[in-house]
């Protein structure tokens, strides 16, 4: 508890100093902010694959519900 009241008492006595390093942590944070790349943001969208294939002898639903492990085997 004693090192919390210093800590008040520093920054109570130090207005200035405190204000001012405040004011700088903000301007910096609008800096980095704005110069951040848009690569910085991850993509969390899901991966898809659209693949067309033809099988005479399967119904719509066959194919669909096929893993495609089964098919091509090199895909992983």
């Amino acid at each position: 508890m004693e090192f919390l009241t210093k800590v008040v008492s520093f920054s109570l006595n130090n207005r200035f100093l405190i204000i001012t390093c405040s004011v700088l942590l903000i301007l910096g944070g609008f800096y980095a902010t704005s110069h951040l790349k848009v690569d910085a943001v991850p993509d969390i969208t899901n991966v898809q694959v659209q693949v067309i294939t033809t099988s005479p002898s399967l119904s719509t639903l066959e194919i669909e519900w096929q893993p495609l492990e089964f098919q091509y085997p090199f895909v992983r």
